[in-house]
């Protein structure tokens, strides 16, 4: 009985802690606004669109010499045709008015693909040029998270060593 009264307190402590994150985790989320967020995700869309065909044209990509190189550039460019898709989703679901929880896991996607993409990104040096596609891009996930509730670790936030997914 001792044993299971322990179990139960246990159990019931977990589940109130879990329940008080999860609130904080709401109390940090702006208040939902349909039309702005889907304003953001449909500009964020076309953001995407000019980042890839700009990093088409990036000379680390075209002149990859070496198959690291080759091998790097090519998962590089694998992570923006799945961010461009992702994002494309994102607006038209939103367009279609589904709503924050019908949504949510389409934005994660959309984050955890800017995270695969800002190291990959670093991983082959990219340059100014593309950066100035990446960074509108960047403010707009920023906005969106806000909505979100989301949270993505900057590239120095990151865990060392931690591997890019594939």
């Amino acid at each position: 009985m001792y044993r299971t009264a322990m179990v139960l307190v246990s159990s019931l402590a977990l589940v109130l802690l879990l329940v008080s994150s999860s609130g904080l985790a709401r109390a940090q989320e702006q208040a939902w606004d349909q039309e702005e967020v889907t304003r953001l995700a449909t500009q964020m869309a076309e953001e995407v669109k000019q980042m890839r065909i700009a990093v088409r044209m990036e000379p680390h990509i075209i002149a990859a010499g070496n198959p690291t190189k080759q091998r790097q550039a090519r998962v590089y460019l694998d992570k923006l045709k799945m961010l461009k898709a992702a994002t494309a989703k994102l607006s038209r679901e939103l367009a279609a008015g589904q709503t924050r929880e019908q949504t949510a896991s389409a934005a994660g996607r959309v984050d955890a693909l800017l995270r695969d993409i800002r190291q990959q990104a670093t991983k082959l040096h990219a340059t100014a040029f593309t950066d100035q596609y990446m960074d509108p891009v960047l403010g707009l996930a920023a906005q969106l998270r806000a909505f979100y509730g989301l949270e993505i670790p900057t590239p120095s936030e990151a865990a060392p060593g931690e591997a890019v997914s594939e």
